[in-house]
This record gives C-alpha cells, sequence and structure tokens, in this order.
C-alpha cells in the first residue's frame, strides 16, 4: 500500500494555539419573540464572532439541545426560558491518533457523487476536542482537491477546508493520505465529518463493520452518512486514524430569552341534538371569534350556512390571534318517520304489551292528541288506538289501528280417572269445537287416538273462530302392573311386613286365585305366597314369590371372660362366627366398630349372621394385663424373645412364683421359685403367643412372649 506523509505541511496547518489560554467569544443580539401561541415555535437568534452559538434550557450546565445563531425551539406550550452561549476556540493538550477505524479492510473506490453529496461520518463528542487531521485512501490516477466540512446535528456547517490531494493508486493498493483540519469540537452529538467533493477514495463496504468506533475518550464514529440525513450504518466513509487534541472549548457567559405563551382555552360546548335538519348556525358554543370544524386538525372552518349531519363536529375559539385546541362534540339529526302497524284481533282478551309495529322505542296511546302513553299491561277493548316511535329522542307522529276482542267462555270439564289405559277419545266436556292439550297455552291440540296418562290437561272450545280460554282438569291413569318381585329368604318370626314390596298398595296372599288378603302380622312359613299391587280401586295381577325361613343361627364361640394387653381392639378378641358384630348394649341397639379400643372392666357382646339371619348375643368381659402388672420391677430383664425352650427372667428383687397363659386366658403352666435369676422351661408349650406373669413380692409383672 502507497503512503505519501506530509509532515511539514501537517505540522504547519496544527494551530498554534493548542497551548494558548481560552479567550472567551463576544455574544449579542441574542434575542426571540416576547409570546407565541400555545403549541407553535419560537425562533431565537443571536450574533457570535466565534465558532457557533449553543442553545441550552439550563443556565448553567446541561446538554446543548441546538447550535446555530439561529434556533427554532420545540413547541412551546408554557412561558420558556432557553439560555444561548458563543462557543470559540477549543484548547487543550497532546495530539493522538488512532481514532476511529485505523484503515479499510475492503478495497472499494468512489467518488463523491453530486447528487447523494455529502458523504461522510457521524460521530458524537462526550468532551471538547480540536480534531486535528484525518487518513484518506486515495485510488484516483490523477490529483484533486478534496473539500471537508464539519456539520451540526442539524446539518449546518461549521466549518469547511479545501486541501490539495496527491494522485492515488488503485482499489487493491491505494496511497494513504493525512487530511490536516484543525477542526475545533465543543461537546455535543450528531456532527457529521464530510466530502463535499474529492477524488475517489476508499469506503469500506465489508462485512466486518462495528459502530461505534471510539475516538480515545474524547467520542465515537457512530455511522456511514450521505444525503445530509439519510443514515447507512453498513458503509465506513473515507475518513480513518483520527488525530485529535482533547482540550476546552472557550465559551461566553450564557444570556437568557425567555418565551411567553398565549395559551387560549378551548370553547365549552355540548352535544348537539336535532329532530329536523339543521346548519353551523344553529350550533353554539361559550368562546370568542369560533370556528366550527369537522376534523380534529387541518382542514378549513365550515360556512354557517353547511348542512349538519350526525357525527362528529370540533369547535374553537380564536383570542389576541391565538386559536386554541378543537373541542370535540357530537351532532345527531334525527328525522323519525310515523310507525307502521296493522289493525289487531285478539280472543277473550289482550293487553298493551301484545302490540307490535314497525319502529323502534314504541309509545301507544288511546287518542289521537295529548294524552299519556300505555303502559304495557294495559288491558285492551275493542276501538281505535295509536302508536308513535321515538329515535333519540325525537318522537314521531302517530300511526292509527283498530283493535278488535272476540270474548268464548271456557267450556265446563271434570277429573277423570281410568284404570290401565284411555285415549282423548275417552274424554268428554260441555262446549262446541273442543280442543284438548297438554299445556295451559301454546301447543298443538291432542289426536283422538293420544293415549292419556296421569297427569293435567287442559280443554277449549271455538265459537266463531274464537278459541276461548283453556279449563285445567287431571287425569288419573291407574296403570297397574303385576309387581316386580324376588323370591326371599327370611329369618324365623317373620311376618307379611316383613316382605319387599309391602305396604298399604300392596296386597299379599297364600292362594292365587280368590284369597283373602294377609295381615301384615301374620306369620310366614317356607312356600309360595302371591302379591299384587293397587291403585285407587285398580289392583294388578298376582305374582308369585318363593318364601324360605331360616333358623336363627346359634350363638358365636368364644370365652366369655378374656384378657387383652393396652392398645388392642375388639378385633383382637377370640370370638369364632360369621359376619361378627360388635354392640356396646345387651340390646345390640349400639354397633361398635371392631377397630374400636378394648376398655378394661368393660362387657361387650356380639352376634353372628348366617343367611341373612343374626344370633342372639354373646357378651364377652374383658380385663387389662395392666391392671395384674401396675408395679413396675427395677433391674428386670429377660432373653430370649422368642425362644425355643428356656426363657431366662432376672430381677433385683427375689421372683416368688411365674404363671403362663394362653391369649384366651386360660393357665397352661405354673411354676414356684425363689431367686431373683430364674430359667422358665417352656419346653412342653406349643408355638404361640403368651402371657407370662411374674410374682416378686407383693408385685406382679406381665411380659409377652413368643414360642417357637
Amino acid at each position: 500500500m502507497k503512503k505519501i506523509y506530509l509532515i511539514f505541511a501537517f505540522m504547519l496547518f496544527l494551530p498554534a494555539t493548542i497551548q494558548a489560554q481560552c479567550t472567551p467569544p463576544s455574544l449579542t443580539d441574542v434575542s426571540g419573540p416576547e409570546t407565541v401561541c400555545n403549541g407553535t415555535s419560537a425562533t431565537l437568534t443571536a450574533s457570535t464572532d466565534g465558532t457557533d452559538v449553543a442553545w441550552y434550557t439550563s443556565e448553567n450546565g446541561g446538554t446543548a439541545i441546538g447550535t446555530g445563531t439561529t434556533f427554532e425551539t420545540p413547541p412551546v406550550t408554557a412561558t420558556t426560558s432557553y439560555w444561548a452561549e458563543a462557543q470559540g476556540e477549543t484548547v487543550g493538550g497532546t495530539p493522538t491518533s488512532g481514532g476511529g477505524k485505523l484503515a479499510p479492510t475492503g478495497a472499494s473506490g468512489t467518488t463523491v457523487v453530486d447528487v447523494t453529496s455529502p458523504w461522510g461520518l457521524s460521530f458524537d463528542a462526550s468532551e471538547p476536542f480540536i480534531l486535528n487531521s484525518v487518513d484518506v485512501f486515495l485510488t484516483s490516477s490523477t490529483p484533486g482537491d478534496i473539500v471537508m466540512q464539519l456539520k451540526n446535528s442539524n446539518y449546518e456547517l461549521i466549518e469547511t477546508v479545501t486541501v490539495s490531494a496527491p494522485a492515488g493508486g488503485s482499489g487493491s493498493n491505494p496511497v494513504q493520505f493525512t487530511v490536516p483540519l484543525g477542526f475545533s469540537i465543543p461537546a455535543g452529538t450528531g456532527y457529521k465529518l464530510v466530502a463535499a467533493s474529492g477524488p475517489a477514495m476508499i469506503r469500506d463496504f465489508s462485512s466486518g463493520n462495528n459502530f461505534p468506533y471510539p475516538i480515545g475518550s474524547v467520542g465515537s464514529v457512530t455511522a456511514g452518512t450521505i444525503n445530509n440525513g439519510t443514515g447507512n450504518s453498513g458503509v465506513y466513509y473515507f475518513f480513518y486514524n483520527w488525530n485529535y487534541t482533547p482540550g476546552t472549548v472557550c465559551v461566553s457567559d450564557r444570556q437568557e430569552v425567555i418565551v411567553d405563551v398565549n395559551t387560549t382555552p378551548a370553547p365549552t360546548v355540548e352535544d348537539f341534538d336535532s329532530c329536523t335538519s339543521a346548519t353551523i348556525a344553529d350550533l353554539s358554543a361559550t368562546g370568542e371569534n369560533l370556528a366550527w370544524y369537522n376534523t380534529a386538525t387541518g382542514g378549513t372552518a365550515l360556512s354557517s350556512d353547511a348542512d349538519l349531519t350526525s357525527g362528529t363536529y370540533y369547535v374553537s375559539q380564536t383570542v389576541d390571534g391565538c386559536e386554541s385546541a378543537r373541542e370535540s362534540f357530537t351532532v345527531t339529526i334525527t328525522n323519525a318517520a310515523a310507525p307502521a302497524v296493522q289493525n289487531f284481533e285478539f280472543c277473550n282478551e289482550a293487553v298493551i304489551s301484545q302490540l307490535s309495529a314497525e319502529g323502534e322505542n314504541l309509545s301507544w296511546y288511546d287518542q289521537a292528541s295529548g294524552g299519556t302513553a300505555l303502559t304495557g299491561d294495559v288491558a285492551l277493548t275493542t276501538g281505535t288506538y295509536y302508536v308513535s316511535q321515538t329515535i333519540n329522542g325525537c318522537e314521531s307522529e302517530l300511526s292509527a289501528f283498530t283493535v278488535t276482542i272476540n270474548n268464548t267462555p271456557a267450556p265446563a270439564v271434570n277429573d277423570f280417572q281410568f284404570c290401565n289405559a284411555a285415549t282423548v277419545a275417552d274424554l268428554s266436556a260441555t262446549g262446541e269445537n273442543l280442543a284438548w292439550y297438554t299445556n295451559e297455552t301454546g301447543g298443538t291440540a291432542l289426536t283422538d287416538e293420544t293415549e292419556l296418562t296421569s297427569g293435567i290437561y287442559y280443554v277449549s272450545q271455538t265459537l266463531n273462530n274464537c278459541e276461548s280460554t283453556r279449563a285445567s282438569f287431571t287425569v288419573s291413569i291407574s296403570d297397574i302392573e303385576a309387581p316386580l318381585a324376588e323370591n326371599q329368604q327370611l329369618c324365623s318370626g317373620a311376618m307379611i311386613s316383613d316382605l319387599s314390596p309391602s305396604g298399604a298398595a300392596y296386597n299379599w296372599y297364600n292362594i292365587d286365585v280368590e284369597g283373602e288378603v294377609l295381615a301384615e302380622e301374620t306369620l310366614l312359613t317356607s312356600g309360595t305366597y302371591y302379591v299384587s299391587q293397587t291403585s285407587g280401586e285398580c289392583e294388578s295381577e298376582l305374582t308369585a314369590v318363593v318364601i324360605d325361613i331360616n333358623a336363627t343361627p346359634a350363638l358365636p364361640t368364644g370365652e366369655t371372660d378374656q384378657l387383652f394387653e393396652e392398645g388392642e381392639t375388639l378385633a383382637d378378641l377370640n370370638v369364632t362366627g360369621n359376619n361378627l358384630i360388635w354392640y356396646s348394649d345387651a340390646e345390640g341397639t349400639i354397633l361398635l366398630p371392631d377397630t374400636t379400643e378394648l376398655v378394661s372392666g368393660m362387657t361387650y357382646y356380639v352376634s353372628q349372621t348366617i343367611d341373612g339371619c343374626t344370633s342372639e348375643l354373646l357378651a364377652v368381659n374383658v380385663t387389662s394385663t395392666a391392671g395384674v402388672e401396675e408395679q413396675t420391677f427395677t433391674g428386670f430383664n429377660y432373653y430370649p424373645n422368642p425362644t425355643n425352650g428356656i426363657l431366662n427372667i432376672s430381677n433385683n428383687n427375689t421372683i416368688k412364683k411365674v404363671e403362663i397363659y394362653s391369649l384366651l386366658g386360660q393357665r397352661v403352666q405354673e411354676q414356684t421359685f425363689n431367686s431373683d435369676n430364674i430359667q422358665l422351661n417352656m419346653s412342653a408349650i406349643s408355638q404361640g403367643i403368651y402371657l407370662v406373669k411374674i410374682y416378686s413380692g407383693t408385685a406382679v409383672k406381665t411380659i409377652r412372649i413368643s414360642k417357637n
């Protein structure tokens, strides 16, 4: 890559004031409009012999909101102060290279195209600095001038310089050339360093571009830019290896400009409703110099003769030349036509709510004018009535119609009772052209062959094509079928009342023809019985039922006196039987679950059930083993448990006697001793669980031993 170093020329160009003391520029003619309309911008101006004017919203510190000797504020909605500050030269310290991208990584050279000029880079300055120079890579075969420009965020020119550049090389072998600049740059954002024209130079299209590129600690290159506003973040245009000197911008004291706001309040307006056509001239609002619009913003004020239509309109007022914001309101134009209605003819009776017409919010009257609208529950009579409709609060003219009421009395009818089956043809009533129904109103008339069921029915008569109201009556159908009954097993002592089904609706017999109804207290024996069911005076056929009488089972077997350990339940007692049921009373009225924990000294009662028959109750008295071993032995020990034969027992006191009991409370072995260490021989006892009682002095202790 060819390089041309113009060191002497560059050094000549560097500002001679880099180490000089700051001399603030002058700031004069700071002014602006005293008053603006609410929501509009104010144009502020100032003059300076410095490099630029910066505008702030605070007297000290803060960030400039704009630059230039002319500044247009954002839209102002309240009295606001702005401050102007003249900016001059930048003074600073040591020049430093390496800002921005150091060199291109692509090989695309191009001249600045006039139609999209200027081309360059956007950058921010986090603190003031002097941009001493940048490097370009020339590809033009002929020398030429490079016109360099520094612009602010509004693309306004701050400084410019024209530099003669030598001939370049090619895209693959360009000539590197240092362009001296000496631009003083205050802290700010959105600056543009651009080439307004120049020979072909390398712009970097490579995918390796990765904005932002730092300019040391003083700022950063943020994007490519062309045509005063078109960003191009994918291209790095022309300017590499920025040489800069950190410094301070010489500034003047700030001068204040106060912008007052003339805020014109919006007029007060209400929605406008009219039952006839209307124009703008019919509208009103509280305000001065009113202007009416059909758009929220923009557009042209409407003339006073403009016809109104239903929709949204807007109004503003103008005071001291300032137009207010527009206030919206709704216009509703309603022209309600008289509703369309037909004449009505009713049978027997009718009310206003049964009338209908084509329209909205209908009102019904019994006179052509004046009067009060009739409520829906007002009864109609034969005569002339009137109806109107109301749309958006506007009532129409009245439409007249006639009402005719024809009266037909309901027929006379009695209740009916049938056995087994009947049809509508079996019914009768006093009246003409009778019609039978299952509904009080509506529905379809029943045909003669319709089968009847128990329930409420209705009948009407029709005279002169007018059907009467319906008279109700009750139909009772005793549709008696032979009852469903299965063969039954009962216990001895069972009676007719114990059979299923039983009760007043059923009759039981012991013969299948011409028998007498058996009384409920009749004792049953094994054999065949017969049952019918009745409803009113109707009795069904008989159903045969085989009855088996089972004997009452014996008591369950078990000792009446049994021992138990603490925590054991009824299920742990030794009682044998089928389907055991436990009770707490001798009458067998209070059931106990077999999970009930046993209580010493209590008597429990148990029955067994065989073939559905329950035995008498067996009484079982229970005693806790803890009652026999209340006193605690000291130094007591025994082993092994389980044992195959010999059980070793030791105690601090002399053991006098040992007894062995089964869980049923039966004593199976007894031995006497006179020692505090004994061996109990259990070899002769069969396998099982045993209670061993040890006697020492007046104390007794019971242990539970498993014999293998």
